[in-house]
């Protein structure tokens, strides 16, 4: 196959150390390293020249493969198209739990759509229990989840606070910890929020003595 060999060594920090290596090789042809055939060398090299990559290795089972040139090759722009094939295919229920599992490296390091970010936390946050025996899923969990988690009013049924609560409670999953909030101008269960531009929006619920309210 004829290429650049300066395209190859942007493209890959594999090749590069392999165009390197020897510099008094013959300057028109190099030996790289590769496991593949030739057809897939052809796919490789395609992507690396038009960015494209062919439409019957744009599902599972061809994400598949190509995270395995990827890393082989440590070729992020070949990372990023991946997702971003995730991300055009999402439509398509391209994205489950197992993928989101199997492709958590890659999807932690090219998140760029708010809809898949969206999808993945939704499919974590239903497989928790799986999540927790992943830590490159609890990476991912926390890339996907928002910067904080608000738990806002309740009731304390039996506890040492009892009745309802006016509390806030914050998680800040970057420190790892819970803090107090503002607390509700009056105690609520059963509210609803809502967050726009910033502000977090407590609606309905019932209070003290069976009223309801929005904050």
């Amino acid at each position: 196959f004829q290429a650049h060999k300066a395209l190859l060594a942007v493209c890959s920090p594999v090749w590069a150390a392999a165009l390197e290596s020897d510099p008094q090789a013959d300057r028109n042809h190099v030996v790289l390293p590769t496991s593949y055939d030739a057809a897939t060398v052809e796919i490789i090299l395609n992507f690396v020249y038009e960015g494209t990559l062919p439409d019957a290795l744009c599902n599972v089972e061809g994400l598949r493969f190509l995270v395995k040139v990827a890393d082989m090759y440590e070729m992020q722009p070949l990372r990023e198209r991946i997702c971003r094939v995730i991300e055009d295919r999402r439509e398509e229920q391209l994205l489950t739990f197992d993928v989101v599992a199997e492709f958590s490296d890659i999807l932690r390091e090219n998140l760029q759509c708010p809809d898949v970010r969206r999808m993945c936390y939704d499919l974590l946050l239903a497989n928790r229990q799986s999540v927790v025996d992943s830590p490159a899923l609890v990476d991912l969990f926390r890339k996907v989840t928002p910067a904080r988690l608000f738990c806002i009013g309740g009731d304390g049924g039996f506890s040492r606070l009892g009745g309802y609560l006016s509390c806030v409670e914050v998680f800040e999953f970057e420190a790892d910890r819970w803090v107090p909030g503002p607390p509700l101008p009056a105690s609520r269960e059963g509210l609803v929020s809502a967050s726009l531009n910033g502000t977090i929006f407590a609606i309905g619920g019932v209070g003290g003595y069976g009223e309801s309210a929005s904050d």
